[in-house]
């Protein structure tokens, strides 16, 4: 019988406080964590059968625009891990060449008035 998202997500909150995902904030409630931030957190903080359950309990665009919007931008602390996650997750065919683009486009954006 498969694992209720409920569960899942309980077990992934537990898994980033073990894993002190959490040491710059006030410990928070695990009900109030956002889905983003659970989704970020897990990226960054949990192993590869976890990022898994993530597709369990949220739809693959929300996790990859999350990825997209956080991790990517901050390529350089986290370049072999996008590369991971770019290739693995996501089914992107050169990591390298979709990273540059992604940075390069927000690099712009912040530029532009």
């Amino acid at each position: 019988m498969p694992e209720s998202k409920e569960y899942i997500r309980k077990e992934l909150i537990l898994g980033l406080f073990e894993n002190h995902a959490f040491w710059s904030y006030c410990k928070p409630k695990p009900d109030e964590i956002p889905d983003e931030i659970i989704i970020e957190k897990t990226l960054i903080h949990l192993d590869i059968e976890d990022i898994k359950k993530l597709f369990i309990l949220f739809p693959k665009k929300k996790i990859k625009d999350i990825w997209s919007n956080t991790l990517v931008r901050l390529d350089g602390q986290y370049h072999s891990l996008n590369i991971l996650l770019a290739y693995l997750f996501f089914g992107i065919k050169d990591p390298e060449n979709y990273l540059n683009r992604k940075i390069n486009k927000h690099l712009e954006n912040m530029l532009m008035p």
